[in-house]
């Protein structure tokens, strides 16, 4: 059975809207983590064109062709702020699922990524106060394969 690593990525502050940190992570490489207008999202950092530094790439929407009857054809904008497009060759994706725009069988990995809200443990009996919090973390969450290798080897390799 495999489990997820978590790994607190750096808290909402510094993650401002609009922006993205790139993280080292242990067995994995190189991840970005995209604050698109408070929703967070992580994708390793490699294009599986030919391994372009995918999250140094635009953060945009894509087009789509818009059919009219009697009318020529159009190109209309969609989805912006969803779209990561490489910068080497401008391969786009999903930011949210990591399937590319042109082709339902590319995709670049992507992560599970949530704020993390500490909430004190506080005694049922105790006289409490309102608190607001204001340091929340962004937790970035990886599953753990190394447990699935060891497995492969100790059974012969299947």
């Amino acid at each position: 059975m495999s489990t997820n690593k978590r790994y607190v990525v750096g808290r909402t502050d510094e993650i401002a809207a609009g922006t993205r940190k790139l993280i080292a992570i242990p067995g994995v490489g190189e991840v970005g983590v995209f604050n698109n207008n408070g929703e967070f999202f992580a994708v390793k950092n490699v294009c599986p064109h030919q391994g372009g530094p995918m999250c140094r790439g635009l953060i945009t929407g894509t087009t789509r062709p818009r059919f009219e009857p009697g009318k020529r054809p159009e190109m209309e904008w969609i989805r912006d702020g969803e779209i990561l497009r490489c910068p080497w060759h401008g391969w786009e994706f999903d930011i949210r699922t990591g399937k590319a725009i042109f082709s339902s069988r590319t995709r670049v990995s992507v992560y599970d990524v949530f704020v993390d809200e500490v909430e004190p443990d506080v005694p049922s009996d105790a006289e409490t106060y309102p608190v607001s919090i204001e340091r929340r973390d962004v937790v970035l969450e990886i599953p753990d394969r190394s447990d699935v290798s060891r497995r492969s080897v100790d059974n012969g390799g299947g």
